[in-house]
């Protein structure tokens, strides 16, 4: 993967690319840890749109529990009947 990566920089198409990169990793903000954090909290809020796309069943059972766990019990008793 290393020379692929020096083969890029080295040839001049792939300039602008690297230069691109390199600016992306200076302002990079989170590391991965808080990235996955702040993706799991933005699907956690846009589940249903998330879900339809990628119907992972675990995904899925574990966004029902939470939901479960903190919604209030008439919201609770709501989603029962839907479902």
């Amino acid at each position: 993967a290393q020379e692929v990566i020096e083969q890029r920089e080295s040839n001049s198409d792939s300039a602008p690319y690297t230069l691109l990169k390199n600016y992306a990793d200076r302002f990079k903000k989170y590391s991965a840890e808080e990235q996955y954090e702040i993706d799991f909290q933005h699907r956690l809020v846009n589940r249903n749109c998330y879900l339809d796309k990628y119907g992972d069943a675990r995904i899925n059972a574990s966004y029902t529990q939470l939901e479960i766990k903190h919604s209030q019990p008439q919201n609770r008793a709501s989603g029962k009947r839907v479902s």
